[in-house]
């Protein structure tokens, strides 16, 4: 079991994480830890609040951390400084956000339940918005495995492993 510098433990570690600067990053359902250069565990909060962590990825010098399958905080990875709520389109009430992964270019998207999220910035707003939705493709009743190839090529899979490669689907089952 790891403690913070303050005490806390740090338990049901939901996600792990080495950032650009070597810091070994711990989100669990009790706060967002780090592991700093001389090896003690630091927590990172927002307003005083610890944070209820299900993933984190870094992206362009920024600290992206899904809270509570709902939120997503952003911070300076440098300096540590909350910068942003990122916002998300069309959030659904009963939605759930459960990771983010990267392609090979360094795109960041953000899996649900019901929608794969593509990360952009728009007029200076930094936001997710749909890529895919799960209507748009009836062959599976929910994202359950995600992995970006690139912008036009996902595979994804329920019961079934779909290929989508710029609109068009390729559909494999166990038959």
């Amino acid at each position: 079991l790891a403690y913070s510098a303050n005490g806390k433990p740090i338990t049901h570690v939901r996600t792990m994480f080495e950032d650009s600067f070597s810091r070994i990053w711990f989100g669990s359902s009790n706060g967002l830890f780090y592991l700093d250069r001389s090896k003690r565990f630091k927590e990172l909060k927002r307003d005083g609040n610890a944070l209820n962590v299900l993933s984190l990825s870094e992206h362009k010098n920024s600290l992206f951390v899904l809270i509570s399958g709902k939120k997503i905080f952003q911070f300076n990875a440098l300096t540590l400084e909350f910068e942003t709520e990122v916002l998300i389109k069309n959030l659904e009430q009963i939605e759930l956000l459960w990771k983010f992964l990267q392609d090979k270019k360094g795109r960041l998207y953000l899996q649900g339940s019901n929608r794969i999220l593509k990360f952009t910035n728009e007029e200076g707003i930094n936001q997710f918005s749909t890529l895919l939705h799960i209507k748009d493709v009836p062959e599976l009743k929910k994202f359950q495995t995600f992995f970006p190839i690139s912008a036009e090529h996902l595979i994804l899979g329920d019961d079934k492993l779909v290929i989508w490669e710029a609109g068009n689907k390729k559909i494999f089952t166990q038959e």
